[in-house]
């Protein structure tokens, strides 16, 4: 297992309290694999015990307001994410858009 550290941004600058989830590519796995955390006052977050596998990385602002563990909700926010593969050393720090 790894962590994936980065930060939510929106026009170039960090945006705290957003929702930044990391979602599985593989929907049979969504339940169990999914990670998540809300970015610091310096837009920064961490997302922990990430087993390897691809996946869409996605950072909302008012995340918290949806559905969030519905796949039918997030499906609109995952077409402006980022598909990574994360492999057993984790991925470089990452920079996300905030949708």
């Amino acid at each position: 297992m790894s962590s994936i550290n980065g930060i939510a941004l929106r026009d170039g600058k960090p945006i705290e309290g957003a929702m930044v989830l990391l979602v599985p590519q593989d929907v049979e796995d969504f339940g169990q694999l999914i990670r998540r955390d809300q970015s610091d006052s310096d837009g920064t977050f961490t997302l922990k015990m990430v087993p390897p596998g691809r996946y869409t990385i996605v950072a909302i602002e008012k995340g918290w307001e949806l559905e969030w563990a519905n796949p039918e909700v997030l499906r609109r926010y995952l077409s402006g994410g980022e598909s990574v593969q994360v492999g057993p050393d984790g991925i470089p720090s990452i920079k996300l858009k905030v949708q």
